[in-house]
């Protein structure tokens, strides 16, 4: 019997390199029914010519788009080509291991799936490799709040996350199946809303599978010469779903993803859940006040430590006018605790950069650690993860105090 079509959504925009590893990693997969889909938005660094010899694949695809476009546009086009039973999105600056897609279509008619998600090898600016979980070969199958929990927070990666076609094609009958500056996250908060609903069995594995490359991109650009006080009261939902580029207070789009699902969500429970485990909704303004004082990471003058303080108290009275409620997970009155402790200590940090002179010179950008895993990965060898120390520890431990949180709060719902 023929496998299922698997389709490799993989969209770019003038990363050559990148996406030429990245297309090797798919089009050397152990499992060979694929449709694998490249969608250029509009490169003019010779993308088609330097990855000739990789499309003259039959699977590959090569679709171009003349204009540009906006991210969510160019994925959604990428989207109408796919054919598969199956399909996944690829990033263009990560890598997969050569059995994944085996490995992920085995698990999904083994557990009955309409997804599964891997975990991936994380790659650092700094040079170093980490994990966000203890690896193993567990499926779990989640509910709605755990599938929500692990999306918000980013535990899991739809660059690694195999769905099947038709189940999104049914959530989004209609509607253009990637929405919102965070699409994938949108994605992902719709299928957790459609559980119970639809009874879909949504899994995740920390098997690792994959290389995610953070070693490219400096987190804070030179010509950022000074940074300037947004009013964060002003911003609207549309105005950030508009926008092109979620690097610019990543924060700010992960919050207004939330906050676009919670508005449309009829299930009172998930509403319930999302404002008394995750953020209140009436701290949304706040975690994107605190998005944009992480991106400022520490001031380079006196002008700037003045903004970061309008920010700071701006921050800490909204705390302090709702210390019940939650924000990012902890409870108002304990990020007063650490959120005072972690400006002081950025102050001091400002002050003594301030007092030596040292300016903004951005951070320098040495592929060459990056490049030297994917090249191991892309000849089958798997990068040892033991002695590895994961950020979270286990998913099966973080998988429990979920379900005990969110038991109470259905228990609250039911009774109210």
């Amino acid at each position: 019997m023929t496998p299922p079509l698997v389709s490799v959504v993989i969209p770019t925009r003038n990363r050559k390199e990148f996406l030429q590893d990245a297309l090797r990693s798919v089009v050397q997969q152990t499992y060979k029914n694929l449709q694998i889909i490249v969608h250029d938005n509009n490169s003019s660094d010779g993308t088609k010519e330097y990855i000739d010899d990789l499309i003259q694949d039959p699977r590959v695809e090569y679709h171009v788009s003349n204009t540009d476009l906006p991210m969510v546009e160019n994925w959604n086009a990428a989207f109408s080509y796919v054919k598969g039973e199956y399909f996944v999105r690829l990033d263009d600056d990560n890598i997969y291991y050569p059995d994944f897609i085996e490995s992920a279509v085995e698990q999904i008619h083994k557990h009955y799936l309409a997804s599964i998600s891997y975990a991936s090898l994380i790659v650092h600016l700094e040079h170093r490799l980490q994990l966000l979980f203890m690896p193993t070969s567990d499926v779990h199958v989640l509910s709605p709040e755990e599938s929500i929990y692990l999306e918000y927070f980013a535990l899991t990666d739809s660059n690694y996350t195999l769905y099947s076609t038709v189940v999104i094609r049914e959530i989004f009958r209609n509607e253009n199946a990637y929405q919102t500056t965070l699409p994938d996250r949108y994605m992902n908060y719709r299928i957790a809303d459609s559980i119970d609903e639809l009874h879909l069995r949504v899994g995740v594995t920390t098997a690792v599978k994959a290389i995610t490359r953070f070693d490219y991109r400096p987190r804070i650009s030179p010509d950022r010469s000074m940074f300037s006080f947004k009013n964060y009261l002003a911003v609207q939902p549309e105005t950030v779903r508009s926008a092109m580029d979620c690097q610019d207070n990543f924060a700010m789009h992960r919050i207004c993803t939330l906050w676009f699902f919670r508005d449309d969500v009829e299930n009172v429970r998930i509403r319930e859940y999302i404002d008394s485990h995750l953020t209140s909704k009436k701290l949304y303004r706040t975690a994107m006040l605190m998005g944009e004082i992480a991106q400022m990471r520490i001031a380079y003058s006196f002008a700037e430590i003045r903004i970061m303080y309008q920010y700071a108290v701006n921050v800490l009275w909204d705390l302090f006018r709702n210390t019940s409620e939650r924000i990012e997970h902890e409870y108002a009155w304990v990020m007063i605790i650490s959120f005072t402790r972690d400006t002081l200590l950025r102050t001091g940090a400002s002050i003594a950069v301030i007092l030596t002179g040292k300016k903004r010179s951005g951070e320098i950008v040495d592929k060459r650690f990056g490049d030297a895993i994917v090249q191991r990965a892309l000849r089958g060898e798997y990068v040892s993860t033991s002695g590895m120390r994961p950020i979270h520890g286990s998913l099966r431990a973080l998988l429990d105090s979920i379900r005990v949180e969110s038991r109470k709060t259905r228990e609250a719902t039911a009774q109210a």
